[in-house]
């Protein structure tokens, strides 16, 4: 039903509507208000190239904040690692509204846990959660500061982009391989006729 590939990346975390159950509750997300985070890490070093939430209402505007925190080594957010206002797109989806985020790289360490979220920078919009595959739960602000773990589901998110340093295309995609092996079997076959 989902694409798993967009023009700024791969699918690399999942909590979209097909990852698990979502649960039908449609929370307010707002910038200056109640807002959401929720926490992701990976085994290896990744470049984040843009997110997606899922949201019961359009945010009726052009632009959202973006933000990641750090874990604070507790489980909690804590420093803020990059924020930054971003340019979205919202489509209907069959769950409500798409909302996408297509940014330049961020670099992600291997191993540690960050906290992302992402509410409109005008107006009230929404956001959707899932019961599983998390812990359950999201990190709850009251504008940019931390409230406590609301026990609602898990942030309805993907995160996009790629492992770092992998700055071309997966060459499968292009066949490139298939070919680069059927050049080096001939090789093998022309050295064959050498001897």
């Amino acid at each position: 039903m989902f694409a798993s590939v967009t023009a700024t990346g791969q699918v690399i975390w999942d909590f979209g509507p097909t990852s698990g159950t979502p649960n039908g509750s449609c929370w307010s997300n707002d910038v200056d208000g109640q807002n959401f985070a929720d926490d992701f890490s990976f085994a290896q070093p990744m470049t984040l190239t843009g997110m997606d939430i899922w949201s019961c209402t359009s945010f009726g505007v052009s632009t959202a904040h973006i933000k990641i925190h750090l874990d604070d080594g507790a489980g909690n957010p804590g420093a803020i690692f990059t924020e930054w206002d971003q340019a979205v797109t919202s489509t209907v989806d069959p769950l409500g509204w798409r909302i996408s985020a297509d940014f330049a790289g961020v670099a992600l360490d291997a191993g540690q846990t960050y906290w992302i979220g992402m509410s409109p920078n005008v107006g009230g919009a929404s956001q959707l959660s899932v019961s599983t595959p998390g812990d359950g739960t999201m990190a709850q602000f009251n504008g940019s500061t931390f409230s406590f773990h609301a026990s609602i589901g898990d942030q309805m998110y993907q995160l996009r982009g790629a492992l770092a340093g992998a700055g071309i295309p997966d060459l499968n995609d292009y066949g490139i391989t298939t070919l680069a092996l059927l050049i080096g079997v001939a090789g093998i076959i022309g050295l064959r006729r050498l001897y």
